[in-house]
């Protein structure tokens, strides 16, 4: 079962001036868009964004057609040359971010496909790279790769920067810290949700079958301590918890 170390979430920070901040615009940008892994395939989202576009006519768009570039952004589909050029006008410093998932939990965490990273990155990178970098939603920007190749996890490749430049240093440990939280509580929803409607569930199939029992069973074949909620039943007392399932298949 998918926990808090489910979702792994590193990141760095190419400062400006610096060899690693240029080599962002030049290898590193490819080699996330190329390697082998790294998934091209056009998704619904794409398919529908690219043509809304086409249709709104909005200049330079199309130049980014879906399934030819593994690299994707808040709007769609991006060219590596226009991610180069956009990380190589840029200032100020670039942040790069890996969000990975165990391969064995990421059906559960709804992170499977490109599709799924692409929603999850769309709804959650803007707040957590706001916070990271100190400024605000409207001037962060980034790009990123889905990775499909390694054999114990799926993961993304983010770069992001401020439309502004004002983010130009290090980011300080609690910003990091919250934005981290953040990515990884957004990752663990999906799990989360199925398990508190699990948990609901056995609850309420607890309460019906006590009840069912009448007052004088309920009392004689219930624990005296603890908590009236079937998994703790099932943990601490599983005889009292045989007595629910033999009730409920009554």
């Amino acid at each position: 079962m998918a926990g808090r170390d489910s979702v792994f979430v590193n990141a760095r920070v190419r400062l400006p001036g610096t060899r690693g901040r240029r080599a962002v615009a030049g290898h590193v940008v490819e080699y996330i868009a190329t390697r082998p892994g790294a998934d091209r395939s056009a998704t619904a989202s794409d398919l529908r964004r690219a043509d809304l576009a086409e249709r709104m006519e909005l200049a330079g768009y199309c130049a980014a057609r879906p399934g030819s570039t593994a690299l994707f952004d808040a709007d769609g589909a991006v060219p590596v040359a226009e991610a180069r050029r956009r990380l190589g006008a840029a200032e100020g410093a670039v942040s790069t971010w890996v969000v990975s998932v165990r391969r064995d939990e990421a059906a559960e965490l709804g992170l499977s496909c490109k599709g799924e990273w692409q929603a999850y990155c769309r709804s959650h990178l803007a707040p957590a790279l706001a916070e990271a970098m100190g400024v605000p939603e409207s001037d962060v920007r980034w790009v990123a790769a889905v990775h499909l190749n390694s054999k114990a996890s799926i993961h993304v490749h983010v770069l992001a920067f401020s439309a502004s430049g004002s983010f130009d240093s290090l980011i300080p440990k609690p910003r990091l810290e919250r934005a981290r939280r953040g990515l990884v509580d957004a990752g663990l929803a999906r799990a989360v949700a199925a398990e508190d409607a699990a948990r609901d569930r056995a609850r309420d199939a607890a309460v019906s079958a006590a009840g069912s029992l009448g007052v004088p069973a309920a009392t004689l074949g219930l624990p005296e301590e603890g908590r009236v909620s079937y998994a703790h039943l099932r943990r601490w007392h599983p005889d009292a918890a045989a007595r629910v399932d033999a009730a409920l298949e009554a």
